[in-house]
């Protein structure tokens, strides 16, 4: 009898301890962005580290145990404004073709302002807050659907570690990225890389990674990323063009700037041609365009 008491004392003291871990984890996570800005960087993503890596050693095992729901299918988008690019057009693709009818499709986002659209046409969302709710869906999902590597931070990737996962990827270029990246190669295999890399999913293992070529899969992507298997075709946020693949206006427009959008339809019925100018400029670095790059006056003219 003393033994069974004594069990049941351990269980609680243990399900005690992993709530007030749990919960201080989601705390920290929840800190306003100004408080977060007054922590010394360095010393941030210390913090960071450490606490992810203390949390593992619940989730990971979690993911193994957690029986996974096979229908559910979550689609991870980027920060802010992430319903865009490959997941927005192949999440609309399986809802206007019906596939939830058999799937439970879910968007998860993260403080994404679409979500209220999503939601008010039908389709299924969850805002990225960290939660119970949140890794639980994690925990159980069958198959991860992405565009980005950032998805995985905090956990997340642990959370899905024993789901599938398809990368879809944003783009095509010559960049480095990820393993061909030096300083993110040298950062990876270092000790301090195994928790702040390794164990937080940055050199995530993918079962499928969606690639445009022959060309692009042997030079750029199986250089830089682990897939099991590589699968060429178009990238859905390209299919959007095509007639054989129609999606509807409502659909299409959400998180799009709808008045530019107009205006764009408007001059190409008047039988004007439309140039389009899209540079990236990352915050890291400050550029004045007008000053060091174009001439506006000059290109209007």
């Amino acid at each position: 009898m003393n033994n069974y008491i004594e069990i049941i004392l351990i269980l609680v003291i243990l399900l005690l301890t992993w709530n007030i871990w749990l919960n201080s984890y989601f705390m920290y996570l929840r800190l306003p962005i100004r408080i977060q800005r007054q922590l010394k960087k360095n010393r941030r993503s210390r913090m960071i580290c450490i606490i992810d890596s203390l949390f593992s050693i619940l989730v990971i095992p979690l993911s193994y145990i957690v029986p996974k729901k096979k229908n559910l299918i979550l689609f991870m988008g980027r920060q802010n404004s992430g319903f865009l690019d490959n997941v927005k057009y192949l999440y609309i693709y399986l809802y206007e073709h019906h596939y939830n009818e058999k799937y439970d499709i879910i968007f998860v986002g993260h403080n994404d302002i679409s979500l209220e659209q999503l939601n008010a046409v039908g389709f299924k969302t969850i805002n990225y807050r960290p939660s119970i709710k949140v890794y639980g869906l994690l925990l159980r999902a069958n198959l991860i659907i992405t565009d980005n590597a950032h998805w995985t931070t905090h956990n997340r990737y642990n959370a899905a570690l024993k789901a599938k996962k398809i990368q879809l990827w944003h783009g095509i270029g010559f960049k480095n990225i990820r393993l061909t990246d030096e300083k993110f190669r040298k950062a990876a295999h270092s000790i301090k890389g195994f928790f702040s890399h390794r164990l937080t999913g940055q050199l995530a293992i993918y079962d499928l990674f969606l690639s445009t070529s022959k060309f692009y899969t042997d030079k750029v992507f199986a250089p830089s990323f682990l897939p099991k298997e590589f699968f060429v075709c178009g990238y859905p946020r390209n299919d959007v063009f095509l007639q054989e693949t129609p999606f509807l206006e409502e659909h299409k427009l959400i998180n799009v700037d709808v008045p530019v959008y107009e205006k764009i339809k408007s001059l190409k019925q008047q039988g004007k041609k439309i140039i389009l100018y899209t540079p990236t400029f990352r915050k890291a670095r400050q550029y004045n365009i007008s000053e060091e790059f174009l001439n506006f006056s000059m290109l209007s003219d």
